[in-house]
């Protein structure tokens, strides 16, 4: 059943495709943190972004482990990059030795489980570990993770992510674990948000913003990581942010369950990953039935994927009951 979700999602980036480096080295090669450059400069294209003041903007620190490296973002004053990016109400967290223990320690865990190394070192090339900015905070919620498709290659992380598990279980006690799952569930919405975009999956005539929206029942309280007055989630979810979810919750459920086999994992990290996967379970078969109901929005190629997504994920829920 695991193979049979793996197999559903791009491993490698397709050859040729406006996300292939090779076509971009010539450009980048020449500048310091060339190969992590790509995320921006596809960005340059996509968000209508001037490219080489853009480029020049990028800072951060490259955090290896083993063969595992990213870039993690920082800014300066006076060449501040963020504000220009899709998530301009946050603003990177200071480097210190602290988190950089944790963010190394996260890619370890995560790379001790070789299909979410693959896809993490496919798909992400930056990382940014970021707050709320001040001047946001009545206007705003702090984000756990996110990503987006005009920024390819790049996802963002704030603390919430060191110790919460979506869909809604949260640790008082942060962990590299909870980091690692976060950093596979960002990567594998970029994998997916390739896939849709270089194959014919959603109808031709789809389109978020007029899709039907799907009640999304664990998103309707407020959010618990939030805080007293926090924020409340998005309450209901357009079919490709559905299918999104599906994949995410899918193979995030098997990453789960290979972390519930480690004997090291501590008391706090095994009743928060056993917490999410049954709450995990519980929201892939309501987000299977879903894609089930409106799978006239999808091509016949992207229908039988959606179908086999159902059937695997589902299978994988049952065992797990």
């Amino acid at each position: 059943m695991s193979t049979a979700i793996r197999s559903l999602l791009i491993r490698d980036v397709p050859a040729g495709s406006v996300f292939d480096h090779a076509l971009h080295e010539q450009r980048l090669g020449g500048r310091e943190g060339g190969p992590y450059l790509l995320p921006f400069a596809l960005y340059g294209m996509f968000g209508g972004v001037k490219e080489p003041d853009l480029l020049d903007r990028v800072r951060g620190e490259v955090v290896s482990t083993g063969d595992v490296s990213v870039l993690w973002l920082q800014d300066e004053p006076g060449l501040e990059l963020t504000p220009h990016l899709p998530l301009p109400s946050h603003r990177p967290l200071p480097h210190t030795p602290e988190l950089r223990a944790l963010l190394t320690s996260a890619i370890e865990h995560l790379s001790a489980f070789p299909p979410a190394r693959e896809i993490f070192t496919t798909f992400v090339r930056v990382v940014a570990l970021v707050e709320l900015r001040d001047d946001y905070r009545r206007r705003d919620s702090q984000i756990t993770t996110s990503s987006f498709p005009v920024l390819p290659y790049c996802a963002f992380f704030s603390e919430r992510s060191f110790r919460q598990l979506p869909p809604r279980c949260v640790s008082k006690v942060a962990s590299p674990r909870f980091l690692g799952e976060n950093l596979y569930h960002e990567a594998i919405h970029q994998a997916l948000t390739i896939q849709l975009l270089l194959t014919d999956v959603l109808a031709p005539d789809y389109d978020s913003a007029t899709s039907p929206k799907v009640d999304i029942y664990w998103r309707e309280e407020e959010d618990p990581a939030a805080g007293p007055g926090g924020s409340k989630g998005n309450q209901q979810w357009e079919v490709d942010r559905v299918l999104h979810a599906a994949v995410v919750y899918g193979h995030v459920m098997e990453y789960r369950l290979h972390q519930l086999r480690d004997p090291a994992l501590l008391p706090y990290e095994r009743e928060l990953f056993a917490e999410a996967v049954r709450t995990g379970a519980e929201s892939v078969r309501y987000l299977s039935a879903a894609l089930r109901e409106h799978g006239r929005f999808f091509t016949p190629d992207g229908l039988r994927l959606v179908t086999d997504l159902c059937d695997a994920v589902e299978g994988l829920a049952e065992t797990v009951a």
